[in-house]
């Protein structure tokens, strides 16, 4: 019976030991993480660009195409008569920033990629102890008609578009936050505004001021705030696909809605005025989505 107390007292030392050990190491490879980081943060290479592409406008159109990661974004209209802008702030040894600007018969096309070339881990620890946040601030012409896409990944965009010029615009966001505001209409009424989104949240307000023909939404896993008031000017077609995700669907007034159960009364024939009328398509696969009148 000593015996056997005796080696369990020994393995139980011995359990101890492995433990700490294990503990030990966990915290060495801790502190060489962050010692990796702040040596990175005290030989960080920090750059300010501005980019100002040479477009001839001349009533042509133009495509302007963001490819953004790991960073805080913002895209809003220039000043009248302003041209396209890009300012940055990144640390060189973490990020890179490319443009290619393409003119062709019809128009240009500008493209824009920022991406994260160091690892996610060190990058996050640089963050924690005071290295430099990536800051990009892309500036559109208002008086130019354009075609917008912007895929975002792992960052977080605000998008403003009030008073723009704007035809066709997608966006795509994965792994972050995204948030839309149009606070003025648009100079024409859009072709089609299309966001795709996946494992995050994105709130989108003042839709009904870009007043697209045609609106697709397409979320999966995660919330969504979308708000389609504003002034309606035509007919539009919407389709929201959800699942496993919550939204809330706010509804605008002084429109006709089909395809969605209300408590409006359908006054198409009694409106002095022909009002625009927004055709619904909604599939909610386990998730939830609340409307709000």
């Amino acid at each position: 019976m000593a015996d056997a107390d005796g080696g369990g007292k020994k393995w139980l030392t011995y359990g101890c030991l492995g433990c700490l050990t294990i503990v030990g190491v966990v915290a060495l490879m801790i502190g060489v993480f962050f010692g990796s980081a702040w040596m990175g943060v005290r030989s960080e290479e920090v750059e300010d660009r501005v980019l100002t592409p040479e477009i001839v406008h001349g009533g042509r159109s133009g495509k302007v195409v963001l490819r953004l990661s790991s960073g805080d974004f913002r895209v809003r209209p220039a000043g009248p008569g302003e041209g396209l802008r890009v300012e940055a702030k990144y640390d060189r040894q973490t990020y890179r920033l490319q443009e290619r600007l393409e003119t062709h018969e019809d128009g240009w096309t500008y493209e824009l990629e920022f991406k994260r070339t160091g690892h996610i881990v060190m990058t996050f620890l640089k963050g924690l102890i005071g290295g430099t946040s990536s800051e990009i601030d892309i500036y559109l012409p208002p008086d130019v008609p354009l075609d917008l896409e912007l895929w975002v990944k792992q960052g977080e965009a605000r998008v403003e578009l009030g008073g723009l010029w704007l035809t066709e615009t997608e966006f795509e966001f994965s792994q972050g936050g995204f948030v839309l505001e149009i606070d003025e209409p648009l100079r024409e009424p859009m072709e089609k505004l299309v966001i795709r989104g996946s494992m995050g949240g994105f709130v989108a307000s003042g839709l009904g001021n870009a007043s697209p023909r045609r609106l697709e939404v397409d979320f999966n896993m995660g919330g969504m705030q979308l708000d389609l008031r504003g002034e309606w000017v035509v007919d539009s077609e919407i389709t929201i696909r959800m699942k496993q995700g919550g939204g809330r669907l706010q509804l605008p007034r002084d429109v006709e809605i089909v395809g969605l159960q209300t408590t409006r009364t359908d006054l198409r024939e009694q409106a002095e005025l022909p009002r625009p009328t927004l055709t619904f398509s909604v599939t909610n696969d386990r998730g939830e989505l609340e409307i709000v009148e």
